[in-house]
């Protein structure tokens, strides 16, 4: 992770067993694999998920330079977990 000023830059998240991948970011949020645009939710404010492949790595940008914020990393739990 890289932070500037108390605002996250720019984050790398590797999938290693693949499936959704939830942030919660005080900012906008792009992400992208291989340099083209992840596909991405929204399931509430503040809230992205990332429906991610087995071994893929995802960068994670902040939109927004101005806002504040915690980045947060989530994974959902497997069942038996």
């Amino acid at each position: 992770m890289r932070w500037r000023e108390g605002r996250l830059v720019e984050a790398t998240v590797l999938s290693t067993l693949g499936g959704a991948c939830r942030l919660r970011a005080g900012a906008d949020l792009r992400v992208t694999r291989d340099g083209r645009p992840a596909r991405t939710t929204r399931p509430e404010p503040g809230i992205v998920e990332i429906d991610t492949a087995p071994g893929a790595t995802y960068v994670v940008r902040s939109r927004s330079t101005s806002s504040r914020g915690v980045c947060t990393v989530t994974p959902k739990r497997l069942p038996g977990g």
